[in-house]
C-alpha cells in the first residue's frame, strides 16, 4: 500500500483515539492521557496507538489497564470513521518520550547551573572558569556556545509538556462552557450561502448570525435582490443584530456582484465539485481568489461544505486563544490553524468555534476582560494574572 495512504490512515486513527479518550471514555482509571502518535501496518490489520500517561507508576499502570479494556470501544469508533474493508486491531503502547524529555530538561538545567562561573568575593565572575580551557571569549560575554545549545535543547524538550497543558485547557473549555452551549449541527446550505453566512458569523455568536441570516432571507426574495439592493436596506434587514452591520452589508453585496459577474448565476455547486477533486489545500487557494473572501470565510466553507478539518479563527477567537495560552502571540495563520486543529478533534470543531465565540462575547472582552466571572479563570493564564492582581491590591496595609 502507498505510504501516503498509510500516513493518512494513521493520522485518522490518532485523531479518533484522542477524541474518544478525551471526551467519551468514562473509566476513572483513564486520566492524564495524551495520544502522541499512531502506527498502522501495511495491510491495515493492526494499529499501535502510542500514549503518554502522567502520574505515579501505579496511576500509569491503572490507566494502561483501563485503556486495554477500552480498546474494543475505541476500535468501533475507528471503524465508523475509516469505513474500510478491515478495521485495524488496536493496541495501546505507553510512550515514555514525554517523561524522558522532562528528565532531559532537568539534566540540562543542572548542567547549566554547574557550568555558570561562581562570583568572586569582589562580585565579578571568574574569567578563567567562564572561558574554559582552550577558549578565548569576547570580554563581557556571559554565555558560551554550549550554553546556547543547552537552552535550545531545553526549549525543544519542553514542547510535549506544553502541548499537554494546552490539551487540558481545551478539555476544561468543553467542560465549563459546554454545559451552557450544547453542540448543535450546522444547517446544511449551498456553498454560496455558507460564504454569506460566514461573513455574518465572523466576530459574532452563532445565535446572532442565525438571526441575521434569517432576517436577510425573510426580507429579500432571492440573492439577486440582495445584490441590487442598497447597503442601507441590508443594514435595516440585519436590524441591529450584529456589529459593523454596514461593513458586512457592503461585503455581501460585493461578493454577490463578483459571483454574478463570474458565473452569471448564484450557483457555486459546480465549483464545489471541482474543489473536491483538487484537495483541501488547493481548494483553499482557489476560494481565496474571491475578493470578499478571507481566511475565516474560506475556513468556514472548507469545514461545512468540503468536510475538511478547518477551524475558522476570527479576531475575537484569536484574542481568546492567545489569552488562554493556546496559541503564541506572533505566529502566522497557517501555523495557528495547524496548532488548533491538532488540539481540537474534527468532530468537536464546530462546537469549539461556538464555545470560543460565547466566551469572547460574555467574558473575554477586547478592552477589559471580565475574568472574575469567567468559568475558565482557574485554567486561563490571563485569569490567573487577574486573580493575583486583585489579591495583591486587596491586601490591607499594615
Amino acid at each position: 500500500m502507498k505510504q501516503h495512504r498509510i500516513a493518512r490512515v494513521s493520522e485518522a486513527i490518532r485523531e479518533v483515539a484522542a477524541e474518544t479518550i478525551l471526551f467519551e471514555l468514562q473509566d476513572p482509571r483513564i486520566k492524564n492521557v495524551t495520544v502522541t502518535r499512531a502506527e498502522v501496518s501495511a495491510d491495515l490489520q493492526k494499529a499501535k496507538v502510542y500514549v503518554s500517561v502522567m502520574g505515579t507508576q501505579k496511576e500509569q499502570d491503572l490507566c494502561m489497564h483501563g485503556l486495554k479494556h477500552s480498546a474494543g470501544y475505541v476500535q468501533s469508533k475507528i471503524a465508523s470513521r475509516l469505513k474500510t474493508r478491515f478495521t485495524p486491531t488496536v493496541t495501546f503502547i505507553r510512550d515514555d518520550g514525554v517523561k524522558k524529555s522532562i528528565e532531559m530538561s532537568r539534566l540540562i538545567n543542572e548542567a547549566l547551573a554547574q557550568s555558570r562561573p561562581e562570583p568572586t568575593p569582589d562580585g565579578t565572575a571568574d574569567e578563567a572558569s567562564e572561558e574554559g580551557p582552550g577558549r578565548q571569549d569576547v570580554p563581557g560575554q556571559r554565555s558560551s556556545w554550549l550554553d546556547s545549545l543547552f537552552l535550545f535543547l531545553r526549549a525543544l524538550m519542553n514542547m510535549p509538556t506544553h502541548t499537554t497543558n494546552k490539551q487540558k485547557v481545551v478539555t476544561q473549555l468543553f467542560a465549563a462552557i459546554g454545559k451552557h452551549v450544547k453542540p448543535r449541527p450546522v444547517e446544511p446550505r449551498p456553498v454560496l450561502e455558507q460564504f454569506v453566512y460566514a461573513m455574518l458569523r465572523e466576530n459574532a455568536t452563532r445565535d446572532s448570525a442565525d438571526q441575521a441570516f434569517q432576517s436577510i432571507q425573510d426580507r429579500f426574495f432571492d440573492w439577486n435582490e440582495v445584490r441590487v439592493s442598497s447597503t442601507l436596506e441590508i443594514v435595516e434587514a440585519l436590524d441591529g443584530t450584529l456589529s459593523d452591520a454596514e461593513a458586512r452589508a457592503q461585503r455581501i453585496v460585493d461578493f454577490l456582484q463578483e459571483i454574478f459577474e463570474t458565473t452569471y448565476s448564484f450557483d457555486l455547486e459546480p465549483l464545489l465539485e471541482v474543489l473536491q477533486k483538487k484537495g483541501i489545500k488547493q481548494a483553499s487557494k482557489q476560494l481565496l481568489r474571491f475578493q470578499a473572501a478571507n481566511d475565516y470565510a474560506v475556513s468556514w466553507v472548507m469545514q461545512h461544505s468540503l468536510g475538511g478539518h478547518a477551524v475558522p479563527l476570527d479576531p475575537a477567537a484569536l484574542r481568546v486563544l492567545k489569552r488562554m495560552g493556546l496559541i503564541e502571540e506572533q505566529t502566522d495563520l497557517e501555523t495557528l490553524h495547524a496548532s488548533i486543529e491538532h488540539q481540537v478533534p474534527k468532530a468537536k470543531a464546530t462546537q469549539f468555534v461556538d464555545l470560543v465565540s460565547v466566551l469572547a462575547e460574555q467574558h473575554c472582552h477586547e478592552d477589559l476582560p471580565a475574568c472574575s466571572g469567567c468559568p475558565l479563570r482557574t485554567a486561563c493564564p490571563t485569569g490567573q494574572e487577574a486573580k493575583a492582581t486583585v489579591a495583591a491590591t486587596s491586601k490591607k496595609p499594615r
